[in-house]
């Protein structure tokens, strides 16, 4: 009978919660006396006090509290200075959290459930919807935390230290908008119409003046919060994030500062956090080893657009004789800058930059210059073809050069129809190389190749096999870039018109492996 008695007991103190959450009347307000949860008959609706003049008392009421409605312990203070308004601040923690419905669950009651306040009357909306559905009105937090929730009771709207809200688009805001999120002031990303978790925009900034010696102080927000101090309440940034992809907070920012009045180009990667900042070079510019790989045109050669063709720029340089012990002195045209980051700390380096011979440049990638004179060079660079050519004095010749992404097999062996498919040294169709797993000198391709026949017209009717050669760089003497450094498969260098002769005569597999200490090639049929 004792077990029956204490099982009908907590059944009905849940029903009682459950019908105190459920009963609340958020159009009326009643004056009631502490510790009780009968309403004042004689009270006016949407008044702070009753027709007694005695004061209505608030409490937040829930799990926290045993759902008790007007728990003395959670009784709201007014504001001081700040009438009709109300504020407390409770620890929601593990040992208070609900565990049926997991969370936090709290609403504003005048002591009973008759009158009371809730999701309907939250600032936040549409309001966080627990995903268990518990609550019954009851405004849901999830996390354990401290608390402050403020209540204006002239209006009935509940405010707390919990509420954020995702921005439509990501926001760069700092000291250049006096930390305003607002349209007007800070710079709103749009989203990229190429790679939807890319967000851009553009901004200029005019030169610091300012007395920081890292300059602007910068963030990319993602969200607001809500800030509650001394019983009011007011927006700022909530999730927000420095350049390298790092939360930022209060005090731990980015930086920018321009020398002078400068066009930014920002680019916010949603997956990443990372916001990649990009400036725009006035003039393209070749840097290298010969300018401490310095970008500032007092080092490097800055090229000046051409007053009879807009899409060419030109310089000059006294370039002296290459002394060093590379493959000759490494070249690099750079046509903007962006903002890189190693261990936190930023510094600027070339961004959108081209090989001489139009192809991408970035992570190794560089034109190679090997001349045994000093020459005054002449370089231009065509800005629609990306492409970097070098005049020499006369009488004098360079052969700027270029590695390939891996040794090349180059010759006969790609020719279907007619020679123009031969020889083909980077793209579609190129036989390159890759490394032999676990070495460091091999490299490995395997062909596909049919029993050999002469082509019956072209250049090679005479042949009795098809022309190999292994190619490791593309170089300019003049006419483009074309095969550069060259071996055959014994090793030694392909001179003019030589290769190794390969004559098929069984259609298969072949497999090819290079030595790159030896610069010798080996093949065998693959059974």
């Amino acid at each position: 009978m004792k077990n029956f008695k204490r099982k009908t007991i907590t059944i009905f103190t849940a029903l009682l919660m459950i019908i105190g959450l459920t009963a609340c009347n958020g159009k009326t307000t009643s004056s009631t006396t502490e510790g009780t949860n009968t309403p004042d008959a004689t009270t006016t609706t949407n008044s702070s006090t009753s027709t007694t003049d005695q004061p209505i008392s608030y409490y937040l009421a829930g799990n926290f509290s045993g759902y008790i409605a007007n728990e003395h312990d959670f009784l709201m203070e007014e504001v001081e200075n700040n009438p009709g308004w109300y504020q407390i601040t409770v620890s929601l923690t593990a040992d208070n959290r609900d565990n049926a419905y997991d969370g936090h669950y709290y609403k504003v009651t005048d002591g009973t459930w008759t009158n009371c306040w809730g999701t309907d009357n939250y600032a936040l909306q549409p309001v966080p919807a627990s995903p268990t559905g518990g609550g019954l009105g009851s405004i849901w937090i999830y996390d354990n935390q401290d608390l402050t929730v403020l209540f204006d009771s002239e209006t009935r709207t509940i405010y707390d230290s919990s509420m954020e809200r995702t921005l439509s688009n990501p926001v760069i805001y700092g000291d250049f908008s006096n930390w305003s999120l607002s349209d007007e002031r800070a710079l709103v990303l749009t989203q990229s119409t190429t790679d939807e978790k890319l967000f851009v925009g553009e901004f200029t900034l005019p030169a610091y003046t300012g007395t920081s010696e890292e300059g602007y102080s910068l963030a990319v927000c993602l969200s607001e919060k809500y800030y509650i101090w001394a019983g009011s309440g007011s927006w700022g940034a909530g999730e927000q994030y420095l350049f390298d992809g790092s939360a930022a907070a209060m005090g731990v920012i980015s930086h920018l500062k321009p020398t002078e009045e400068t066009t930014y180009q920002f680019t916010f990667n949603s997956e990443t956090n990372i916001t990649t900042v990009v400036v725009e070079l006035d003039n393209p510019v070749i840097y290298g080893d010969f300018s401490g790989w310095s970008l500032d045109p007092n080092d490097a050669i800055e090229l000046i657009q051409d007053s009879e063709d807009e899409n060419l720029y030109i310089g000059t340089y006294t370039m002296p004789a290459y002394a060093g012990q590379d493959k000759g002195y490494m070249l690099s045209l750079a046509t903007s800058l962006q903002l890189y980051f190693w261990q936190g700390v930023g510094s600027w380096g070339a961004s959108e930059q081209y090989l001489f011979s139009g192809d991408s440049g970035g992570m190794g990638k560089v034109t190679y210059l090997n001349i045994s004179e000093s020459m005054e060079l002449t370089f231009t660079y065509n800005k629609t073809t990306n492409v970097t050519t070098i005049t020499p004095p006369t009488g004098k010749t360079v052969a700027p050069f270029e590695m390939l992404s891996g040794p090349t097999l180059y010759g006969t062996f790609t020719r279907i129809t007619d020679d123009s498919e031969c020889f083909i040294l980077e793209g579609e169709g190129a036989a390159v190389m890759t490394l032999v797993s676990g070495e460091t000198d091999l490299y490995e391709i395997t062909l596909s190749l049919n029993i050999y026949e002469s082509p019956t017209s072209g250049y090679y009717t005479a042949d009795e096999g098809y022309r190999f050669i292994v190619v490791l760089t593309k170089s300019d003497v003049g006419w483009g870039y074309y095969a550069g450094e060259q071996y055959l498969f014994d090793g030694s260098p392909a001179t003019m018109g030589a290769s190794t002769i390969v004559n098929i005569t069984e259609t298969g597999n072949y497999h090819f492996i290079y030595n790159s200490t030896t610069n010798e090639t080996t093949y065998s049929k693959v059974e």
